[in-house]
C-alpha cells in the first residue's frame, strides 16, 4: 500500500514552504501532490472582509473531500492541510459540522495509510511572520485607516485557532509526526522535513 501524507500546521508554520519544496524535490519519485484549497483563491480576493471566512469553510471542505475520494492507493500522495482543515470548520461553521466532516475525512483516508506531519508553530511567532503580509493586504485595499483594528483581528484569529489545532491533532487517529518550527532557521527546518520524507517514502519506492 502507498502512503498518504498530510503536511499541516497553523498559519505561517512553514507548511506552504515545505509543500513547495517537496513538490520540487520529489515529483519525479512517483509522488502526487495535492495543494490546499485556499479561501482567498476560492473567492478570487484577499480582501480583509474574508478574514472570518464564515460560509466558505464548509464549501472548501466539501471540495477537499471530493478531491480525497479520487485518490488511488496505487501511488504515494502528499497533501497540504487535508483533514486538519477541520480546525477552520469548527471555528467558522461550528463543532457539530466539524465533527460531521472530520468523520467523513477519516473514513476516506483510513484506506490510504495516512500519516500526518504537523508543523507546530506558536501563535505569537505565526503573527510575527505574517504581519507584513497583513499590512500589505490592508494597504492594497486602501484600508490603512482601519489598520490597527484589522491587525488585531488577524492576530486574534491566529491565537483563537491555536488551541483548535492542538485539539484536532490529538483526535487524529493515525500516525503523527510533530515538527516544531517556532525558532529554527528555514534551512534547518526544511532539512528536518526532508529527512522525515526520505525515511517514509524512499525505502518504499525502492521495493
Amino acid at each position: 500500500m502507498s502512503l498518504f501524507i498530510t503536511v499541516s500546521g497553523p498559519q505561517s508554520s512553514g507548511k506552504s514552504t515545505v509543500f513547495k519544496y517537496l513538490k520540487g524535490r520529489y515529483t519525479k519519485h512517483g509522488i502526487k501532490f495535492i495543494s490546499e484549497i485556499n479561501p482567498y483563491e476560492f473567492k478570487k480576493s484577499d480582501h480583509p472582509r474574508y478574514l472570518s471566512t464564515h460560509g466558505i469553510q464548509e464549501t472548501l471542505t466539501k471540495m477537499t473531500l471530493a478531491s480525497l475520494k479520487k485518490i488511488t492507493s496505487k501511488i504515494n500522495h502528499i497533501m497540504e492541510t487535508s483533514p486538519m482543515q477541520i480546525v477552520y470548520v469548527e471555528k467558522y461553521e461550528g463543532l457539530k459540522k466539524a465533527n460531521l466532516y472530520f468523520k467523513k475525512y477519516i473514513e476516506i483516508v483510513k484506506k490510504l495509510d495516512p500519516i500526518l506531519i504537523f508543523i507546530d508553530t506558536k501563535p505569537d511567532i505565526s503573527f510575527r511572520r505574517r504581519k507584513q503580509i497583513y499590512i500589505a493586504r490592508i494597504k492594497k485595499h486602501n484600508l490603512q485607516d482601519k489598520q490597527k483594528q484589522l491587525l488585531n483581528e488577524y492576530k486574534n484569529k491566529i491565537f483563537d485557532l491555536y488551541p483548535l489545532w492542538d485539539k484536532w491533532l490529538e483526535k487524529f487517529p493515525y500516525k503523527k509526526i510533530i515538527v516544531k518550527n517556532s525558532y529554527k532557521s528555514e534551512d534547518k527546518f526544511i532539512n528536518e522535513i526532508d529527512r522525515i520524507i526520505q525515511s517514509l517514502l524512499l525505502p518504499k519506492s525502492r521495493k
